[in-house]
């Protein structure tokens, strides 16, 4: 009983120890240079889907000051997930009012 008491003390003791190592471990081997000439970006948005331009536009709207930079790996804007084929990825819910227009006979 003591045994196993001692060695679970052991144990912890150790992932303590590993513990505040990792957190307090450099993060970074050497400081970032930037150019003086480099424009200051406020927000960097990665991916022109639907979210993120609305909240661009919306970031435009109540901060007009800020410089905005939006980051697309695709050649066009909603190109993945929220183009019109792919619905944003939504499906359709029983709640949801359909987009879709039924002829009436």
């Amino acid at each position: 009983m003591k045994r196993s008491l001692k060695y679970t003390a052991v144990i912890i003791g150790l992932l303590i120890i590993i513990l505040l190592i990792y957190l307090f471990r450099p993060t970074a081997s050497y400081p970032i240079k930037t150019s003086i000439n480099e424009p200051t970006v406020n927000i960097v948005l990665i991916g022109a889907g639907i979210m993120s331009a609305t909240l661009a536009t919306y970031l435009a709207e109540l901060q007009p000051d800020w410089q905005i930079r939006m980051y697309e790996r695709l050649d066009s804007i909603a190109g993945d997930t929220s183009n019109g084929w792919n619905n944003a990825g939504t499906g359709h819910s029983g709640f949801m009012e359909m987009n879709i227009s039924t002829p009436l006979a």
